[in-house]
């Protein structure tokens, strides 16, 4: 019987507790887990995320959390030796339900950066409504 990522992270949710210590993510409120920075770091670099991005893509992390995908690839950047005023973060965007975690995310960038993706570029939303088919593609990357 194969379990989801939430059901093999069950112990480790409780709100406020880190799930590993070489991440910053924690554990979200209702059992949501946010994605460790290092596995952010591995699959921007594995992919090659950050050439993508630098060479004009937008991207899109439609549950942020509190940003480890989009900080991996700026971070990614500075190790290019891109300046941090000539990130291109204007096309970097984020959907998370939880406010508390998009605070995070931007005080993050900021520490971490240097500079901040545009803040309507960063938003709250409550739902996220997509098809099977691009659920089933996420899943399979």
């Amino acid at each position: 019987m194969r379990t989801s990522a939430v059901q093999r992270w069950k112990p480790l949710c409780v709100p406020g507790t880190k799930i590993c210590d070489s991440s910053e993510s924690t554990v979200a409120p209702l059992g949501g887990v946010f994605t460790p920075r290092n596995w952010a770091d591995w699959l921007v670099t594995r992919y090659d995320l950050v050439e993508t991005w630098l060479a004009g893509a937008t991207v899109l992390d439609p549950t942020c959390g509190d940003g480890a995908l989009l900080l991996a690839l700026a971070a990614g950047a500075l190790r290019r030796g891109v300046q941090p005023e000539a990130l291109p973060v204007q096309r970097l965007y984020g959907v998370e339900r939880e406010s508390t975690a998009v605070a995070a995310l931007l005080a993050r960038f900021r520490r971490e950066i240097g500079t901040t993706p545009p803040r309507a570029n960063i938003r709250t939303a409550d739902l996220l409504l997509t098809t099977p088919a691009f659920c089933a593609h996420v899943i399979l990357i």
